[in-house]
């Protein structure tokens, strides 16, 4: 059985990604331009890697780069979503660049489906994901649990 304070708003969490995959960007240009610290990056040619930095057979073949940021005690996070276009914005033309030139651009939101947490992306919030050529995708994690900050997916889905 659930208790009332399993749902309250203090156990809410959710983590926002920003992805951006490219065919040869350089990531260093990625990070100067939007002023974001990224969690991983990788340039094309590169050697591959884990996360932990163990090597890989093969080398990158694309770029990416990924922006993460964990949001705690709020229901609402398509505000965190629109706060994060709104900090976009002023970067427009890099953005349409990348995209006008093979890469893609996502705002994933990672949500745990231990506790009843949803939220409306208004039109506005919408349009300014179509200006910046922004796609947007959604991951629920039924076992997604709180360590430290870390994600942890307890058991796989099968």
């Amino acid at each position: 059985m659930i208790s009332e304070d399993d749902d309250s708003d203090k156990n809410l969490y959710y983590t926002m990604r920003l992805l951006i995959r490219h065919p040869s960007i350089d990531p260093k240009i990625i990070t100067t331009e939007l002023r974001l610290r990224p969690f991983r990056c990788c340039r094309f040619g590169d050697r591959r890697s884990t996360p932990r930095g163990n090597p890989l057979k093969g080398l990158w073949k694309d770029s990416w780069w990924t922006w993460n940021n964990r949001y705690r005690g709020n229901r609402a996070f398509f505000n965190s979503v629109d706060e994060l276009l709104d900090r976009l914005e002023p970067h427009r033309a890099f953005l349409l660049d990348l995209v006008s030139s093979g890469g893609t651009i996502s705002l994933i939101l990672h949500i745990p489906g231990k506790y009843n947490i949803g939220n409306v992306l208004n039109f506005q919030s919408m349009e300014k994901m179509v200006n910046l050529k922004i796609v947007l995708g959604i991951e629920v994690f039924p076992d997604m649990t709180d360590r430290g900050g870390e994600t942890k997916i307890i058991k796989p889905i099968k």
